[in-house]
C-alpha cells in the first residue's frame, strides 16, 4: 500500500512539473493563415514583362484540425487595388496536404500592373480565404517608387546610355533604376557564389544571403543598392577632386594634398555637380551617345572567357559585356566604364568600372573604381585606345562583335570536352581578333 501511495505522489509531482498543454498553448481552428514577409519582384521564376512586377507574400498554414487537410482550394490570396480591381495570388506550397498540427511554409505570388504596384499602400489590401474565413492584411512593404525601380533595356548600349545620361542630370534614382538591383538579388546563387569564391568575408560589403524569401531577398536588393550608391558616389568625387592641388599615393587609393593650402575639391565643379534641382544637363557635361563595346579585351583567353562565364552563373545572368562611353566635363575628355548583364532578354548595368581596373594603377584603380575616369589617367593604356580608334573608324566592327559574343554565351563552357570547347572558342574570336588587332 506505501509502495502504491508513493508511485502516486510521484506521478503527480511529475504531472505538476509538467505544463498545463491546454492551459498555455495557443489553439486555432481548422486552417489558419500567418504572414512572415513580403517583398516586389521584378521576375518570377524567370518570366519578365514589361509594366509588371510580382509581390511575394510569404506565408505560414497550420492544420489545427485531427484530420489531415487537402491545401489546395482551402486557401486562397487575392490582392485588391481601389476596393475594385482584384489579383488571384497563385499559392506556391511545398505540400499539398497538411496533418494536424503541422506547419507548412510557403508563399502566395500575384502578378501586378506597375501602376498597381506604384499605388498608395492605403489604397491596397490583402484578402485571404482560409476555410471559407475571409482575412484582411495590410502590405507591409511600400509601393514600389517610381524613381528606383528597375526599368531593364533592349539593349546593352542602351542601359548605359541611360545610366551615364542620368549621370549628367544628377539623377540617383535613375541611374539606379538602369542597374540590376531586384532582379539581381533574387536570382544571386549564393551557394555557388561561396563555393567559387572559397571562403565567407563577412567584412565584404557585398556580402549576400542566399535568397530562399522575401524577407532575404529584399534584404540582399538594399544591400546592393547601397553597394551601386557608394559607387556612384565615387564616380562624383573623382570627378570634383581639385586635380592641381592632389595626387594619387600609389596603392593606397586615396589623394594626398600637394598644397595643404589648396582646397581638395574644385569648388566650381561641386557647384555645377551638386546645386541642381531642375533636372537639367549639368553645365559643361557632354555625351554624344556613342557607347563602345570593349569585351573582346577581356577574352585573352579561353580560361578568361571561362571565368566570365561562370560569374554569370553564379549572378543569375545570362550573359556579361563591358563597355566604355566617352564623355566630357568642362571641355576635359573622361571615359565611363561599366559591365552591362542580360537577364531573361532585358539589359542592365550590373556594375561601373569593373573593366577599368585593368587599365590602370592599383593607387589610380582604387579611386576610379566608380568607372568614372580621366581620359589622362589612360595614357599608357595604348592597346585601349587603338581599339576604340578602330571602333570609332569601321562602325561595321560593332555587330561583329555582337555576333561574336551571342555565339560565345550560347557554348557551354563547363562541359568536360576542354580541348574541343578552346577550339570552338577559338574559332569564334580569331575572325574579329584579327580585324582589331588583337591576335
Amino acid at each position: 500500500m506505501k509502495k502504491m501511495i508513493a508511485m502516486i505522489l510521484a506521478a503527480a509531482l511529475l504531472l505538476g512539473a509538467l505544463p498545463a498543454l491546454a492551459e498555455t498553448a495557443e489553439w486555432g481552428e481548422g486552417l489558419t493563415i500567418e504572414v512572415t514577409g513580403m517583398a516586389w519582384l521584378s521576375s518570377w521564376e524567370g518570366a519578365r514583362e514589361d509594366g509588371v512586377r510580382w509581390l511575394r507574400v510569404d506565408a505560414t498554414l497550420t492544420n489545427w484540425d485531427s484530420d489531415t487537410r487537402d491545401i489546395e482550394g482551402q486557401a486562397t490570396a487575392r490582392f485588391v487595388y481601389a476596393d475594385r480591381y482584384a489579383y488571384e495570388g497563385e499559392a506556391v506550397f511545398g505540400a499539398d496536404r497538411i496533418g494536424p498540427l503541422f506547419d507548412v511554409k510557403g508563399a502566395f505570388v500575384f502578378r501586378l500592373p506597375l501602376r498597381v504596384a506604384q499605388a498608395d499602400p492605403a489604397d491596397c489590401a490583402l484578402r485571404f480565404t482560409v476555410d471559407g474565413r475571409e482575412i484582411d492584411v495590410p502590405l507591409s512593404v511600400g509601393a514600389l517608387p517610381a524613381a528606383t525601380r528597375e526599368t531593364g533595356f533592349d539593349t546593352p548600349e542602351d542601359a548605359v546610355r541611360a545610366y551615364l545620361s542620368a549621370f549628367g542630370r544628377g539623377d540617383l534614382g535613375a541611374m539606379l533604376a538602369a542597374c540590376a538591383i531586384e532582379t539581381y538579388a533574387a536570382r544571386f546563387d549564393a551557394a555557388r557564389f561561396y563555393a567559387r569564391m572559397g571562403s565567407l568575408n563577412v567584412n565584404t560589403t557585398q556580402l549576400y544571403l542566399p535568397p530562399t524569401g522575401a524577407f532575404s531577398t529584399a534584404l540582399n536588393a538594399e544591400n546592393r543598392r547601397v553597394y551601386l550608391t557608394g559607387l556612384i558616389r565615387m564616380q562624383y568625387m573623382a570627378l570634383a577632386v581639385n586635380p592641381e592641388a592632389t595626387e594619387i599615393k600609389e596603392g593606397s587609393g586615396f589623394y594626398g594634398l600637394t598644397d595643404p593650402e589648396t582646397k581638395a575639391f574644385d569648388q566650381a565643379r561641386l557647384d555645377a555637380l551638386f546645386i541642381r534641382d531642375d533636372g537639367a544637363v549639368q553645365d559643361g557635361f557632354g555625351f554624344d551617345g556613342a557607347v563602345y563595346c570593349v569585351s573582346p579585351l577581356l577574352f585573352s583567353s579561353f580560361r578568361r572567357v571561362r571565368s566570365i562565364q561562370q560569374s554569370c552563373a553564379v549572378n543569375g545572368m545570362d550573359e556579361m559585356r563591358s563597355f566604355a562611353a566617352p564623355f566630357s566635363l568642362d571641355g576635359e575628355a573622361w571615359l565611363f566604364f561599366a559591365d552591362a548583364a542580360r537577364i531573361g532578354d532585358r539589359w542592365y548595368v550590373y556594375e561601373p568600372g569593373s573593366y577599368a581596373a585593368g587599365q590602370l594603377s592599383s593607387g589610380a584603380w582604387l579611386f576610379y573604381r566608380g568607372g568614372v575616369v580621366p581620359a589622362q589617367a589612360l595614357d599608357e593604356a595604348e592597346e585601349l585606345k587603338a581599339y576604340l580608334r578602330r571602333l570609332e573608324e569601321d562602325a561595321a566592327l560593332a555587330g561583329e562583335i555582337d555576333d561574336m559574343l551571342t555565339r560565345l554565351f550560347a557554348l557551354d563552357l563547363m562541359d568536360e570536352d576542354q580541348a574541343a570547347l578552346e577550339e570552338q572558342v577559338g574559332a569564334i574570336l580569331t575572325p574579329v581578333f584579327n580585324k582589331l588587332g588583337l591576335m
